[in-house]
């Protein structure tokens, strides 16, 4: 028989928005929920973990980012080699029109980037906000240099 477990509360009363992933952190084998929120009363988004095993909820460690507010509600998180990543709809006016993928290690609870390619832009449309988009790339001339830009770094976590 498989044992059930459930999820303590969270402390954040009345929230507006929120997103949930599941990762794991090789290096000390836990297993952790991240969850993104916004409470009703407005204000930046928070993060809070739950670590297995730990009883309860904590806020994580990094600050998240003003503009994590653009994640796209309708695909959750994705979970790879310790990060989570979120993809992120532009912005709004005055902001390039490219999305971005905001990352969360489980190791360090730290917030970061990883840069869309440029051959990528403008491959992701607006309309791309619901799991059934079906957006194509089609390849395009790069030079060696914009090729070399495969978008695998991860930058600071800040809007820009």
């Amino acid at each position: 028989m498989n044992p059930t477990s459930y999820l303590p509360a969270s402390a954040a009363p009345w929230i507006e928005l929120s997103t949930t992933g599941l990762g794991y952190n090789t290096a000390t084998g836990e297993h952790k929920v991240v969850r993104l929120f916004k409470k009703r009363n407005g204000g930046e988004y928070s993060c809070e973990v739950y670590t297995q095993g730990a009883g309860g909820w904590r806020r994580c460690v990094g600050r998240v980012p003003p503009c994590a507010a653009n994640f796209l509600p309708a695909l959750p998180p994705v979970f790879v080699h310790g990060y989570l990543y979120w993809l992120l709809r532009p912005a709004g006016p005055g902001e390039e029109p490219i999305h971005r993928i905001l990352s969360f290690s489980m190791g360090a609870e730290q917030f970061g980037w990883v840069y869309v390619p440029p051959r990528a832009r403008g491959c992701l449309p607006a309309s791309a906000t619901s799991p059934t988009s079906t957006a194509r790339c089609a390849p395009s001339s790069t030079t060696a240099s914009s090729a070399a830009s495969t978008g695998s770094s991860r930058g600071a976590a800040r809007c820009s």
